[in-house]
């Protein structure tokens, strides 16, 4: 949680939170005071700073004429930043800022919508408040979902797994079961996350199914389209096929 005050100044500003390429900033401004309360505007923005365009999915609801999909009403935001402790209460509910992306016209295998956030595209939310005089406003900024490249959300093209690499694969070395996460770092660049026997090793993509470590010469993965299995391999000799579960 952050706390801003704004002191003699009647504007403030900064960085939240930075994660999947995506910047969340913030302007905070005195808009007046009195004697009872003092009134702000918040600003919030979130811009995508990455390389390319990222994705995430929102799970689509039965509809009141019996269909599927997101009703005016429904959630379809990446993140929320909220004052905890405005003075009005009608303001508790009402001092947030809920960032959207483009809704696209693709879905995914699980009765998801695809939802867009182009890169450099900055998305701009507003709100008003009032807090006590000279109360510090307190604010939280949550991601409510990871943000993905489109091909770890819909699947590889023609490797036959519309689901992507998001999941848990097992290792034909020892029969090792480990979970994957796909997603982009802060400069734009696709990672393979890997978690194993509490571990976390993350593979960056140097080309299209093809992923080093870091720091770890000789080891590599790769993306079989058509088997839809990574290979691991190192300059030792070992090679190990991973395979979904």
């Amino acid at each position: 949680m952050l706390s801003l005050c704004a002191m003699s100044r009647s504007q403030d500003g900064g960085v939240l939170k930075v994660q999947d390429g995506v910047e969340v900033g913030y302007e905070l401004q005195l808009l007046g005071k009195d004697e009872k309360r003092d009134r702000y505007r918040l600003t919030v923005t979130a811009t995508n700073k990455g390389a390319a365009d990222i994705y995430y999915a929102v799970a689509k609801k039965p509809q009141p004429n019996g269909t599927s999909g997101l009703g005016r009403g429904d959630d379809r935001h990446f993140v929320e930043v909220m004052v905890s402790n405005p003075a009005s209460f009608k303001d508790i509910f009402s001092a947030n800022a809920r960032l959207a992306g483009e809704q696209t016209s693709e879905e995914t295998t699980r009765n998801e919508i695809l939802f867009r956030v182009a890169r450099g595209a900055v998305v701009k939310r507003e709100f008003d408040f009032v807090m006590k005089p000279g109360k510090r406003p307190e604010m939280s900024c949550n991601f409510a979902t990871a943000l993905r490249s489109r091909e770890a959300l819909l699947g590889v093209p023609g490797s036959g797994n519309a689901a992507g690499v998001d999941g848990f694969w097992t290792s034909g070395c020892g029969n090792v079961r480990m979970q994957l996460t796909q997603r982009r770092n802060d400069k734009g660049q696709t990672e393979l996350v890997q978690g194993v026997n509490g571990r976390t090793n993350t593979w960056l993509q140097v080309s299209d199914g093809i992923y080093e470590r870091p720091g770890r010469s000789g080891a590599r993965l790769t993306y079989d389209r058509l088997s839809g299995r990574f290979t691991y391999s190192h300059t030792d000799g070992v090679i190990c096929q991973w395979t979904r579960n």
